[in-house]
């Protein structure tokens, strides 16, 4: 268990003196169990496991398998999930000009390319919708429903590679503000140059740290796609947690495991959450001639505010 250098190490000899080709899936597999290895929670109990250190994996072993897979001789071309496992292990491991690089020369060209599918697959539903304007609604879906199913697809991957890029700011985010990078120029410049760099992928309100303090940026509305409100109406109840040992100790059969332990009291908690906003399914059918100003308006605003999700 977790020998992953010395299991990459074996995959190279094998390939390349019997001359086998390997699979992107097999890099892929190794690098994504190298990643879980090396993260905080499975970390300990594999060390208990294994009795030795030397097995233990680590975010340098994540960089060595990507180093490795994506140059000579194999030259692999990552998927965007290989690319979100490595520029997680760099923000972990606090190089962010390198997870900068890789996300400006990787990530938002992936996007980008994925922003313009999905407007070529939106045009080919509206197109296809408006040319079958004299039929009823429910034939026209049936007739469009590959161009229907087309454009959901590609939006469902435009957003999920979204969430995934915003995700990776947030990360830096946090992180930078936990180390001493706070106390450099990164934090005073950097992140206002990011803010503006990528303004689509940072959330409407920013709270980092600074050698001075807190920030909180509340970005104006013009500024800003909303794709999510926040719920703060719901009520719940704190988890059941048993009282410390000090409460405890002085009862008689305190030791028994069949001991009732005394339990803190249970708290209502205010919960606030994010609630996604849900896309329109409204018609996407274009209005026709005879529509009124009024609902044609309407009909063009509900589309751009599809397009800025």
């Amino acid at each position: 268990m977790s020998h992953i250098i010395l299991g990459t190490k074996l995959l190279d000899f094998v390939s390349r003196r019997y001359d086998i080709p390997i699979p992107h899936e097999t890099w892929s597999s190794l690098l994504n169990w190298t990643y879980i290895s090396a993260s905080k929670p499975f970390k300990p109990i594999r060390n208990i496991h294994t009795g030795n250190l030397s097995t233990a994996s680590s975010a340098a072993d994540v960089r060595h398998i990507w180093d490795v897979m994506t140059s000579e001789p194999y030259n692999i071309t990552p998927t965007f999930s290989d690319l979100d496992i490595y520029i997680k292990t760099l923000i972990n491991q606090r190089s962010f000009g390198q997870a900068l690089n890789a996300i400006r020369a990787h990530a938002i060209p992936h996007y980008n390319s994925l922003l313009k599918t999905f407007h070529i697959a939106l045009a080919d539903e509206i197109l296809q919708l408006d040319a079958l304007s004299s039929l009823s609604k429910a034939n026209a879906s049936s007739l469009t429903s590959r161009a229907t199913f087309r454009r959901r697809q590609a939006q469902l991957l435009k957003d999920h590679t979204h969430h995934l890029i915003s995700s990776w700011f947030t990360r830096l985010l946090k992180s930078a503000s936990s180390t001493k990078a706070r106390e450099g120029s990164f934090m005073r410049t950097r992140i206002p140059d990011l803010l503006l760099e990528f303004p689509d992928f940072f959330h409407p309100q920013l709270r980092y740290r600074t050698a001075q303090g807190h920030v909180v940026l509340q970005r104006p509305d013009t500024d800003v796609t909303h794709r999510f409100d926040w719920d703060n109406s719901t009520w719940r109840v704190a988890l059941p947690q048993k009282k410390s040992g000090i409460y405890a100790r002085d009862f008689e059969g305190a030791d028994d495991p069949e001991f009732p332990w005394p339990r803190v009291n249970n708290m209502r908690v205010l919960e606030w959450k994010r609630v996604p906003r849900r896309r329109s399914e409204v018609a996407r059918r274009p209005p026709g001639e005879a529509a009124r100003e009024a609902k044609a308006k309407e009909w063009w605003d509900t589309l751009e505010e599809e397009l800025m999700l």
